[in-house]
């Protein structure tokens, strides 16, 4: 519900979409169909994401636990692709006599 006096529900509702990935609550994920559904049942309650509430909410420990859910995927998702491109590094790096001696230098635990 959009007021013009109280913006303050619509954006953090927005800021929670954009940034944390949490979407509002009467929308899932219907796998077998590959689509949104909407279930406005779950659409109640005190908080911004909800379309019922008509003034400013909080956010449930749900919501909160979600955001850092995805903060976290999101983090490992990136650090995965930064240790592959490393690894491709190295796997385009050829050994010749000029880098050979640096392999001395690396612990060998493997025997």
């Amino acid at each position: 519900v959009w007021t013009p006096r109280n913006p303050l529900r619509p954006v953090l509702a927005a800021t929670a979409q954009h940034l944390a990935g949490v979407v509002p609550m009467h929308l899932s994920m219907d796998e077998g169909h590959g689509k949104v559904t909407q279930d406005w049942l779950w659409s109640v309650g005190c908080s911004p994401l909800s379309h019922t509430a008509t003034h400013v909410a909080n956010f449930s420990q749900f919501h909160v636990d979600t955001a850092h859910r995805n903060y976290i995927a999101q983090d490992l998702a990136l650090s995965l692709k930064l240790a592959n491109e490393g690894v491709g590094a190295l796997q385009r790096a050829a050994t010749n006599r000029d880098n050979a001696d640096a392999m001395g230098a690396v612990p060998n635990d493997r025997q």
